[in-house]
């Protein structure tokens, strides 16, 4: 080993490795480890081993995806399109969560035409057509997703999201009282409306277009404004009977 030679680091010549100088330049020598060459050698340096310091134990938390989709058909889909969409973040999928953004927006609007316009026949198809659409569309890539990616999450309580969907339902119907509350009164009185008109004026004349209820006098008495086709309108009394009827009449001074 007294005989063993290496090369000079600085400027390459071959030296005895116990040399502290280079003979040749009289820079200083500098050692280099090498690894083990033999079961009785021992490496020069200990090999750092770094841990993670995230615990492995920790999982996402998400909410459970089909449970979220099938919770909006109490709630509307507004309350599975957010979750959805939280759980998209998550997840880090800012594109999956901004479209499900866009069908929590959409759902408001179908939320808000629901209560603002005429209840008719269709009101069906308008609150169901976009929540199937985005259950077959939506709502399932994000199951497919976790699924097929055998993620492993920690579900998410639902006390918090279930009551903040049941104080919107309680909000949202009464608002819904309070707006339409005397629609489907007024709906009935239209054709009433039209009746007394023709009885009194004959079949050629002007029909109820709308009624307006503009001030309950008593408990089921209500005074309102019906509208003709004519451009003209009535003031009519409406009250209530029992047995659900209800009684117009249209005052003669006027």
């Amino acid at each position: 080993m007294e005989n063993e030679k290496t090369k000079c680091t600085i400027c390459g010549e071959e030296i005895n490795v116990k040399d502290k100088l280079c003979p040749h330049c009289d820079s200083t020598v500098e050692v280099k480890s090498e690894e083990s060459k033999g079961d009785n050698l021992e490496p020069a340096a200990e090999t750092a081993v770094v841990e993670s310091s995230k615990n492995p134990d920790d999982k996402i938390e998400l909410w459970n995806p089909n449970a979220a989709a099938n919770w909006s058909f109490l709630f509307t889909m507004v309350f599975g399109t957010f979750l959805h969409a939280k759980n998209w973040k998550a997840l880090n999928k800012e594109e999956e969560a901004k479209i499900s953004m866009y069908w929590f927006y959409g759902g408001i609007v179908v939320v808000i035409l629901l209560n603002v316009l005429p209840e008719s026949n269709f009101d069906y198809i308008v609150a169901l057509a976009p929540l199937l659409a985005w259950y077959f569309m939506q709502a399932k890539k994000q199951v497919k997703y976790i699924k097929d990616n055998n993620i492993d999450y920690k579900r998410k309580g639902w006390g918090k999201p279930i009551l903040v969907g049941i104080c919107a339902f309680v909000v949202l119907s009464i608002a819904y009282i309070v707006f339409t509350g005397n629609s489907e009164l007024e709906d009935a009185a239209q054709p009433l409306v039209s009746k007394i008109i023709a009885d009194n004026f004959g079949r050629g004349s002007a029909k109820c277009v709308d009624v307006e209820i503009t001030d309950e006098l008593s408990s089921g008495l209500y005074k309102a404004r019906a509208y003709l086709d004519n451009g003209k309108s009535v003031i009519i009394m409406i009250q209530e009977r029992d047995n659900n009827q209800i009684y117009v009449s249209i005052p003669t001074d006027q």
